[in-house]
C-alpha cells in the first residue's frame, strides 16, 4: 500500500469516449484501484466529453481539501493534452473560481506496453511469422502524433518472430481502411492503443475492419471479409498493466509534489 497525505484531492481528467456508460464503468474501476492504493486521498474523475470536469466541483465545498492535484490521462501527445485539457481547466476557473489551490501536473503520458506484450505471447509460435500486428491509435490531424510508429519499431526489435508491425490512426493518416488493405500477413492481431471501450473501439474501428458490431463477440478472433483472420483486443487501457501504471504514476506525481513545498 502506498502512503500519501491526506489533505489532496486527486482529479483525474480524461478525454472520454461520449458514451456515459462506457465512461462510468472505466471510471469506476480506476478509481476503486487507485482508492484502495491510496487510502488518504479523494479521487475523482473527469470526462472533457460530457462536461463532467467542468460543469461543476466534484465534491461539496464544505470540508473539501485545499489542494486540488489534477493529472490528465492519456496515451499520446496531440490536441487532447496540448488544447483541450488547459482549456477545461481554464473554463473551470472562470465559472467557479480558484477551488482552493488548483495544481495541475504534467499529463500522465502512459504507455502500458507490457499488456501488449502478454498479448503477443499468446499467440502461436507457429503462426507468428504469418501474422502482421496493427496498432491503432486516434491520432490528430492537427498535431499528428508520431508515436505509434516508434512502438511498432520497438514491437518489431523485441518480437522478430512476427510477420510485420504497422500503424493506423482514426485522424489522420494512414487510416484503418487504408493500412489494412496492405498488411500482407494472413493473419491481423489489432492492438487498440485506447484508454477503454467508447464509441470508436466499439464501432468506428470495427466498421473499418467489418467486423460484427454486436459486442458480446467483438473481442477475440474473427474472420474478414478477404479471408484473413483477425485478432481484435480490448483497450490497452483496460488492463491490469494500465491500472499498475496509473497508480505508479499518481504516486510520482505526489512524492514530486512533496518534494518541492
Amino acid at each position: 500500500m502506498y502512503d500519501a497525505q491526506s489533505e489532496k484531492t486527486i482529479v483525474l481528467l480524461a478525454h472520454g469516449s461520449g458514451t456515459p456508460s462506457y465512461d462510468a464503468d472505466w471510471k469506476h474501476r480506476l478509481v476503486a484501484y487507485l482508492e484502495a492504493s491510496f487510502p488518504k486521498l479523494r479521487f475523482h474523475m473527469g470526462f472533457l466529453n460530457n462536461q463532467s470536469f467542468a460543469s461543476g466541483p466534484p465534491f461539496p465545498e464544505e470540508g473539501d481539501p485545499k489542494t486540488w492535484v489534477v493529472m490528465p490521462l492519456a496515451l499520446d501527445e496531440g490536441c487532447l493534452t496540448r488544447i483541450r485539457i488547459p482549456q477545461a481547466i481554464r473554463q473551470y476557473e472562470q465559472v467557479h473560481g480558484k477551488h482552493g489551490a488548483i495544481v495541475v501536473c504534467p499529463v500522465l503520458n502512459l504507455t502500458p506496453e507490457a499488456a501488449v506484450f502478454r498479448l503477443l505471447e499468446l499467440q502461436p509460435g507457429t503462426d507468428r511469422a504469418d501474422t502482421g500486428v496493427l496498432i491503432v491509435q486516434h491520432g490528430s490531424s492537427r498535431f499528428p502524433s508520431g508515436r505509434g510508429v516508434a512502438l511498432a519499431v520497438r514491437w518489431a526489435q523485441r518480437y522478430p518472430q512476427y510477420g510485420g508491425f504497422y500503424s493506423a490512426w482514426l485522424n489522420q493518416e494512414p487510416t484503418v481502411e487504408k493500412m489494412i488493405h496492405s498488411i500482407p500477413q494472413k493473419r491481423i492481431v489489432v492492438v487498440n492503443w485506447f484508454l477503454f471501450r467508447g464509441r470508436h473501439v466499439m464501432c468506428d474501428i470495427p466498421e473499418a475492419l467489418k467486423l460484427p458490431a454486436r459486442a458480446e463477440d467483438l473481442f477475440g478472433w474473427h474472420k474478414m471479409p478477404d479471408g484473413r483472420d483477425c485478432f481484435y483486443s480490448q483497450p490497452v487501457g483496460e488492463s491490469p498493466e494500465f491500472l499498475a501504471m496509473a497508480r505508479d504514476g499518481v504516486w510520482q506525481r505526489i512524492r514530486q509534489l512533496t518534494q518541492s513545498t
